[in-house]
């Protein structure tokens, strides 16, 4: 993404996200649609994508990242649907899978077993991402990624 910086000059990212901060530039892009500003697909641009090296997270943590930021970007911007559309999400990723079921069976059992103990871990947070606070969230996330 690439923005005017006098647009952007009052603007910061989201702080709660921590490592490579997975959605933050969702949650900063529509925050900024949400105050009027236009995002613009321009094709013929060029984007290197250099990765910052911690793509190798750990499967759990890299599922705790996606389902604990997702629900609270869901939670700040739709309050009032905060289930319905993060459950959906759910579903969505869970079939974003299905070609792993044809390919890898074993594999794509392992990841929706996976998934599921993820969401239940994070369950027990969800009061608190969706009021805002992703440190426990995001404590556990480091556990992981240490272990």
């Amino acid at each position: 993404m690439s923005y005017r910086v006098g647009y952007i000059k009052n603007e910061r990212f989201d702080e709660n996200f921590i490592l490579y901060g997975l959605g933050e530039d969702l949650e900063f892009s529509y925050r900024l649609f949400k105050k009027g500003m236009k995002l613009l697909t321009i094709p013929s641009a060029k984007l290197k994508h250099i990765p910052s090296g911690l793509k190798s997270l750990p499967n759990k943590a890299a599922l705790m990242m996606r389902f604990a930021y997702r629900r609270y970007m869901i939670a700040k911007f739709y309050p009032e649907k905060k289930d319905k559309i993060f459950w959906e999400y759910v579903q969505c990723y869970k079939r974003s899978l299905r070609t792993l079921k044809i390919r890898k069976p074993y594999l794509w059992k392992e990841m929706q077993k996976l998934i599921d103990e993820v969401i239940e871990v994070l369950k027990e947070h969800f009061s608190s991402v969706d009021n805002g606070d992703l440190r426990r969230v995001n404590a556990l996330i480091l556990k992981e990624v240490h272990k």
